[in-house]
């Protein structure tokens, strides 16, 4: 491990507490290096705050270069991310405002525990609306001229057992994924007893002038476990949804044998022992050490392999993915898939696939696909990534993360 990111693991703890960092033990490459790291991992607005702090803190020029590139760039971020918030909070509370109950749930609900809900990068807002609400949810966002991709209706989305939600877009506004579900049960039939009635089993939130639906603590801990495992086992997590459940955990009122019944029938105790392991190396909170009854019995490997795995992968794990024909190829070590399907998937997608990127709306027609297949690999080839042959990270993460899948399936 390098020492930028020694340094996050040192001081992500007092980044998220507000406290007082030293950034002079880095040296200006370093802390170059750090802004890297940090964008990778999704923490760059977390720590800009912290280095600023820093920065006004000394007397001397040497790092201003460094603080000008980092200061340049977080403003932006940071701004773009106001007017979308303001924007859509407007748009949550027009739907709550016409008797659909609104479930806020992942990234806007975990940015509400940080000091600063910006600090939280996000490329999205996740709804939740009941199956009955759906189709009035669907029209009413229509009406404020959101878009969604010419096949992304209703009935396509209810007959389609691989899809849950619709993602509406319009400018200076966060992309809203509305679904239905919170969990993809055909695509993860281990959780199909994640069930939760947005009436009985959530809890009504008014802060900030917003008006929502969350979970509550207990359930939202479950969840956000089950959302890192889906994550895990299809590219990897970084450092940000460790975050989340640190915050998550850090509340009150939290039914630990609850959760420790679920997880258990969900088949991810073992997984989420390792989880919390992990938390306790980098937070230091060992009060949730002795409520979830953590022991010995995790494998020093495995922590290992998943740590190297997410420092390696960055949020979600893509940034380990910058080899995307032998992700492709690879994939099936973990998933079980065809690498030959995987290929022919890669070089031929459906338009629905083609479609989720701008690049290619033109797809609607089918007889255009071949024209847009063509274009999307002579762009990968001039960009450098379809080496087949190199070894290449993404290799190694399949490699990591079916190591630790087995130790996984072996104890739960």
């Amino acid at each position: 491990m390098n020492n930028v990111l020694c340094f996050i693991n040192n001081n992500l703890i007092k980044v998220l507490n507000n406290e007082d960092v030293d950034y002079s033990i880095l040296s200006s490459d370093e802390q170059v290096k750090l802004i890297e790291v940090c964008e990778i991992h999704d923490l760059e607005l977390l720590f800009y705050q912290s280095y600023s702090k820093w920065f006004r803190s000394i007397s001397s020029d040497e790092y201003s270069e460094v603080y000008e590139q980092w200061k340049t760039e977080c403003l932006k971020k940071t701004l773009e991310s106001k007017l979308r918030y303001k924007n859509t909070k407007e748009v949550i509370n027009h739907l709550m405002e016409r008797d659909i109950k609104v479930l806020l749930f992942k990234g806007l609900d975990y940015a509400s525990y940080y000091n600063d809900f910006c600090h939280r990068i996000m490329c999205d807002v996740d709804l939740c609306v009941s199956k009955s609400d759906y189709k009035k949810a669907y029209k009413l966002l229509k009406a404020l001229n959101f878009n969604a991709k010419p096949d992304d209706n209703i009935d396509v989305i209810f007959a389609d057992r691989t899809r849950k939600d619709i993602t509406f877009k319009k400018k200076n506004f966060y992309p809203i994924e509305l679904h239905f579900d919170l969990v993809n049960k055909d695509a993860y039939k281990e959780f199909s007893s994640f069930k939760v009635d947005i009436e009985t089993d959530c809890v009504f939130v008014e802060n900030d002038n917003l008006s929502y639906f969350k979970l509550n603590i207990s359930d939202n801990i479950i969840y956000c476990l089950i959302h890192i495992y889906c994550h895990f086992k299809a590219s990897g997590i970084g450092y940000k949804q460790l975050i989340d459940l640190y915050h998550l955990s850090t509340a009150d009122e939290i039914d630990w044998q609850y959760i420790t019944e679920k997880l258990k029938e969900y088949g991810i105790l073992h997984f989420s022992k390792l989880i919390y392991i992990i938390i306790r190396d980098l937070f230091g909170i060992n009060v949730i050490v002795e409520k979830f009854n953590l022991d010995d019995t995790i494998d020093d490997i495995v922590v290992e392999l998943f740590m190297e795995d997410m420092y390696k992968g960055g949020s979600f794990g893509y940034s380990d993915r910058n080899n995307y024909i032998s992700k492709q190829v690879a994939d099936y070590n973990v998933n079980n898939k065809s690498s030959i399907l995987n290929l022919i998937k890669f070089a031929f997608p459906q338009k629905e696939h083609l479609m989720k990127n701008p690049r290619y709306d033109y797809c609607s027609n089918v007889l255009l696909l071949p024209i847009a297949w063509l274009h999307r690999l002579s762009r990968n080839i001039r960009l450098g990534r379809l080496s087949l042959f190199n070894k290449n990270l993404s290799w190694d993460s399949v490699n990591r993360r079916k190591y630790i899948m087995k130790w996984i399936n072996e104890n739960d």
